[in-house]
């Protein structure tokens, strides 16, 4: 059995880009820049679940790519609109989450599922891209509760005043395919771990915390929100907020009091 208590304040972003403020995969690629390096890395292989390599994942992303001319914000909504609009939220049996070749070839999933498939495409077209894992609160059930919730993180390149790429002003994204959200974050979230892009790891978070049943959960949920309109900000990949073009950000603050998990977290839940 395990006891966690939380006093969290979370923050609600949305991410304003477009095609013509965004780069290319070449400049993922091609640059010496010492983070981007550390991220492809990181996040441009296989890993575990994730396949980029897979000859169907490969030509998937071909697809995702025609007629972008390599542009990472158009593969990202070609993407996540192929994922939304052709696949079927489902939870399956088994303990762990299927792998992408799997998930594409029955066109249904969870979060973790269609997630992995996900990170599996943007690795494929040479976007760096990787899960974050943690806790969702849903407010749309008949009785609102926590439950397990995994998502992804994409890291964009920007570009500066002159159309130049720009790795000082890029960062990632937040990417919810199973919630209908894109390159948007709500507050009514936390992350409990996020992949290093070893393999090993990611399986290890997966037996670590998969269970059967519900947890038991106590939750005093502050729901007052408070809007800020207009802000400019993003969160780079370090976790920083910094100022710079082109991020629009609406932010909403809401405290979790207390949140108390009595047994395991569960990994899996129902899209709202």
């Amino acid at each position: 059995m395990v006891s966690k208590e939380h006093h969290v304040t979370s923050r609600t972003v949305y991410w304003h880009l477009s095609p013509e403020q965004t780069g290319t995969v070449t400049d993922i690629l091609v640059t010496n820049d010492p983070k981007v390096t550390a991220l492809r890395d990181k996040y441009m292989d296989e890993e575990w679940m994730i396949k980029p390599e897979d000859p169907s994942i490969k030509a998937t992303a071909d697809e995702m790519m025609e007629g972008t001319g390599g542009n990472v914000y158009a593969i990202m909504k070609n993407t996540y609109n192929f994922l939304d609009t052709k696949f079927t939220y489902r939870t399956g049996v088994q303990i762990l989450p299927k792998d992408a070749p799997d998930t594409l070839a029955d066109k249904w999933g969870d979060c973790d599922d269609q997630s992995i498939l996900m990170a599996s495409i943007f690795r494929a077209c040479g976007i760096p891209a990787w899960l974050e894992i943690g806790g969702l609160y849903d407010r749309g059930a008949a009785t609102p509760a926590w439950g397990g919730h995994a998502w992804l993180k994409v890291w964009v390149p920007m570009l500066d005043g002159n159309g130049k790429f720009d790795p000082a002003i890029s960062g990632t994204v937040d990417i919810d395919v199973v919630n209908d959200q894109f390159m948007f974050r709500d507050c009514y979230r936390y992350a409990e771990w996020e992949s290093d892009g070893d393999g090993d790891h990611l399986l290890e978070y997966y037996q670590f915390i998969s269970y059967f049943g519900a947890p038991e959960v106590s939750i005093d949920w502050e729901s007052n929100i408070i809007r800020e309109e207009g802000s400019v900000r993003y969160i780079t990949s370090g976790g920083e907020v910094a100022a710079t073009p082109g991020f629009g950000v609406v932010e909403a603050m809401a405290a979790i009091a207390t949140l108390a998990v009595m047994g395991t977290v569960a990994r899996r839940r129902r899209k709202s």
